[in-house]
């Protein structure tokens, strides 16, 4: 399962060409759908997923998300941040629960809780070198409180102790999704 997801966040993150990042994530969700023979990889990550009771939704949600980053990225508040966290990381944590055996469907909302909280951690912790792949996922909402536009956190003009609020405010939120993980 790791090797699927740091496959697919790789396909995005690290192939040159966005069309063709673009192509093969499109030929996997095809390939988990059914829709095409499954390569290796997904051939694997299905075994997997079969044999776990991992659902083959999470993974295509997850791919659903990571599309989202081969364009401009920009969010305009907190709903679209969460949605994103919950794509890219919160699906990880309910495929984490087949790989660990977990059945319970409560336990999944702390899962999911877990992977946003991580997100949101890493989200903090990579604004420059998502500034660098002209992506933004500090919501619009937040950086306009502090008189600061998302593409002067692209080009690293923005006041840096104004950004260190916003980013002391989102690792705020992601220690609320922690708690929860906690209390699961």
């Amino acid at each position: 399962m790791y090797a699927f997801c740091r496959y697919v966040d790789d396909v995005a993150d690290e192939t040159p060409n966005r069309d063709d990042a673009k192509k093969e994530l499109l030929q996997v969700r095809r390939e988990l759908a059914g829709q095409a023979k499954p390569r290796s990889m997904v051939s694997l990550f299905l075994e997997v997923a079969h044999r776990r009771g991992i659902e083959i939704q999470a993974a295509d949600y997850l791919i659903q998300a990571v599309l989202s980053d081969l364009g401009t990225v920009r969010f305009k508040d907190d709903a679209q941040l969460l949605r994103y966290c919950y794509g890219v990381a919160g699906t990880v944590g309910l495929m984490m629960c087949g790989v660990l055996g977990v059945r319970s469907q409560e336990a999944k909302h702390f899962a999911i809780d877990l992977g946003v909280g991580m997100q949101l951690t890493n989200i903090c912790r990579d604004i420059r070198e998502d500034a660098r792949r002209n992506r933004c996922y500090v919501p619009h909402s937040r950086l306009k409180a502090q008189g600061i536009r998302q593409d002067d956190v692209i080009t690293r003009a923005c006041d840096p102790a104004k950004l260190a609020v916003v980013t002391d405010e989102l690792l705020a939120l992601a220690e609320r999704y922690y708690q929860s993980a906690d209390r699961g």
